[in-house]
């Protein structure tokens, strides 16, 4: 067990994974090196050592003896001696994913996390050249610190959290190149539950085949479990993350765009952006590649949106995602006042802005067709049964076909001039609902009680 972070749940989580491995009879390591390296992500300063030494005391009442804790130990081998002089990577986020260092492909870590630290996806990395050392020597500090662990101890596999971090990423990418079998653990479906999985949370094609088996090896139940899913998150009730949807009001948008809602026979497209910063952070490896799409960003994919809603005359409504409030001012302005289009697309384009209570499901029922780029409301779409177009890569993009994800513009054109057909099957969302609502490992030894807090 290799960890860095301390915030909870994820700090109790490492140590609940290790103490139920060596009760089943596995030689374990715990290790915590979070306070040793160059930079973690999520850094709280706890004094871990108290849930460590509770941990210990639960091992002996239940007679658990393969379980050592070995945080800030051995942190031999964090010497990385590695050459920073040329920042040419710094330019963007994108020529940062690109960067290689002694064989490795650290850029790809660290601008996830530069995006996460940071929550704008507007941020330059010339302009955090320090942040941006920092996380590259610790994505090599964890590399060769489980390097020399492994020399140590030869283990014959790796627990992490997430994989996507430049703190515990260096570790994956060590057993990675050596055939050692990495897991990984994050959240479940609710306060109470966590995963652990043997591929990362952000890893698209794997999730959405783990999405299928867990729906075809679930009981009839199922279908009422994936249904309160989507009904639960129009009450803004997430069980699994923070909602927005509590902060909304009904009745605000007939009040705000009558004239647009009060007409009929003109269709109105409603985009749902994504939280991008939080998209990008987590779009890290290769089947979240838009290589095969004409836009290569969000942004992108609005222009053109706007664009072809203005040639058939539609009302094109832009729903700016809640999340969007909490980034810096030059993300709100950019994204609110839709920077990012021509003024000939923005004067025709209405926008709902980051702050607005203007209910999102009250937009969904009043549009003739949602539009989105990866955004979970598209998935929430197809279970109440409205026409939906989706623009980018998702966790559910699997349910639709060519015309509703289109990749050219002019597949785009021809999607629009037929919303109708853009109805997918209802039912089709269920397998979705159904693992979003249920998927994971119940706690056994960590209490939560909220979302970020709890006993151990």
């Amino acid at each position: 067990m290799y960890e860095a972070w301390d915030a909870a749940p994820h700090f109790e989580t490492g140590l609940e994974i290790s103490l139920r491995l060596a009760a089943a009879g596995y030689e374990v390591k715990y290790i915590h090196v979070g306070s040793a390296l160059p930079y973690v992500e999520c850094f709280m300063n706890r004094n871990i050592s108290i849930e460590i030494n509770k941990a210990a005391e639960y091992a002996k009442k239940h007679n658990i003896t393969t379980i050592e804790y070995l945080c800030n130990s051995l942190l031999s081998g964090m010497e990385t001696n590695i050459s920073l002089s040329d920042t040419s990577y710094l330019k963007s986020i994108s020529s940062l994913k690109k960067l290689r260092l002694n064989d490795c492909d650290v850029g790809i870590s660290v601008a996830s996390s530069l995006l996460s630290i940071k929550n704008s996806t507007l941020i330059k990395p010339c302009q955090e050249v320090d942040l941006c050392k920092r996380l590259i020597e610790t994505f090599f500090a964890s590399f060769y610190n489980v390097k020399y662990l492994h020399e140590l101890y030869d283990f014959g596999s790796v627990v992490v959290f997430n994989g996507r971090f430049a703190c515990i990423s260096g570790a994956v990418d060590f057993a990675t190149k050596h055939n050692i079998p990495v897991f990984y653990h994050e959240r479940g479906a609710s306060k109470n539950y966590f995963s652990l999985t043997s591929f990362p949370p952000h890893d698209r094609e794997s999730t959405q085949k783990f999405i299928f088996d867990y729906w075809n090896s679930s009981p009839n139940s199922k279908y009422n479990t994936a249904k309160k899913y989507f009904v639960n998150l129009r009450k803004g009730n997430n069980p699994g993350w923070i909602s927005f949807a509590g902060n909304f009001r009904y009745g605000l948008l007939r009040q705000q765009f009558s004239s647009i809602f009060s007409q009929i026979t003109t269709p109105n497209i409603v985009y749902f952006t994504s939280s991008s910063a939080e998209f990008e952070s987590v779009s890290v490896d290769t089947n979240w590649s838009m290589a095969d799409f004409e836009w290569s960003s969000q942004f992108e994919a609005i222009r053109h949106l706007a664009k072809f809603s203005k040639e058939f005359n539609y009302n094109l409504i832009i729903r700016v995602h809640p999340n969007i409030n909490n980034s810096p001012k030059i993300d709100k302005d950019f994204w609110n006042n839709l920077l990012f289009l021509p003024h000939s697309l923005r004067e025709c384009t209405l926008v709902v802005p980051s702050n607005s209570k203007i209910n999102s499901y009250e937009l969904l029922d009043n549009a003739s067709l949602v539009v989105c780029y990866g955004s979970t409301i598209g998935i929430e779409a197809v279970y109440w049964d409205k026409p939906v177009l989706l623009l980018g890569k998702s966790f559910y993009d699997f349910i639709f076909n060519n015309n509703s994800n289109p990749k050219t513009c002019a597949g785009l054109k021809i999607a629009l001039s037929n919303i109708e057909c853009l109805r997918p099957i209802k039912n089709s969302a269920l397998p979705f609902g159904y693992y979003q609502n249920s998927f994971g490992i119940k706690y056994k030894i960590y209490s939560p009680l909220s979302l970020f807090h709890g006993k151990f």
